[in-house]
């Protein structure tokens, strides 16, 4: 038989009890050995992403290159165009995540494609957990500020701009990696002119990091992507560079 206990002796007993139990969960550790549960993520049909988890603060720190207010020891010329070397130079001194992406994206021939390419990515390629480049988030801004000061103060010439932007893009080129997506207009061919056909597209096939490049058919009349088609991959022969 059970001893009976008064209303008393059963609250102490119950917060002896608690007490013990309170000391257990202070003093338990966790098992570090625990399988990570893995993240749910929804791909677009047809489509093969590269998946990451978030960089800890220690790999952020590894890639990043100097700050970005930072000077830069080799300015830039004033008074010509600087070469896609000396372009690619300050890249790789800023290094602004182009070195730890994934995804890179270019656009041709469409209208608003900056941010019709940025906006896709984001929502079919689930692009939160995804380390991805695009042109204006990449690029050092130390660059975007020597254009602008070459504009107001250098004077470049409507044909200076032109080879500016050329090298940029090449030098752009040269640094991405991983799976390379292009917008395009749909159905259509980017002019045989165009910085992506004669400067972006060939840098690229001579980049060793590039794994694969994607062309994006984009449909004006109905806004959105209608159709994706490998145009590259790693191992086809290199387009020619320009001289």
């Amino acid at each position: 038989m059970l001893p009976f206990l008064s209303p008393q002796s059963r609250l102490r007993h119950y917060l002896y009890a608690l007490a013990v139990w309170l000391v257990l969960q202070a003093c338990y550790t966790p098992p570090t050995s625990a399988a990570p549960v893995a993240d749910s993520i929804d791909i677009a049909p047809g489509l093969t992403v590269t998946k990451t988890n978030p960089p800890t603060p220690a790999v952020i720190h590894k890639r990043a290159g100097a700050p970005i207010n930072a000077p830069y020891p080799h300015p830039l010329p004033r008074h010509r165009v600087p070469t896609i070397d000396e372009l690619t130079a300050v890249i790789d001194y800023y290094e602004s995540g182009i070195a730890g992406s994934k995804i890179s994206l270019f656009f041709s021939g469409v209208q608003g494609g900056y941010m019709i390419v940025r906006n896709w990515a984001r929502v079919e390629l689930n692009k939160e957990r995804c380390d991805i480049c695009l042109y204006n988030d990449c690029i050092p801004s130390y660059i975007f500020n020597y254009y602008a000061n070459a504009e107001r103060e250098y004077k470049f010439t409507e044909s200076e701009e032109k080879t500016f932007f050329a090298h940029l893009s090449a030098a752009y080129a040269k640094r991405v990696r991983g799976t390379i997506y292009v917008l395009l207009p749909d159905g259509g061919e980017p002019s045989p002119q165009s910085v992506w056909t004669v400067w972006e597209f060939p840098y690229l096939t001579w980049n060793e990091h590039v794994d694969e490049i994607i062309r994006l058919d984009y449909n004006k009349d109905q806004k959105k992507v209608t159709k994706q088609t490998v145009i590259w991959k790693k191992g086809d022969p290199q387009k020619q560079l320009p001289s």
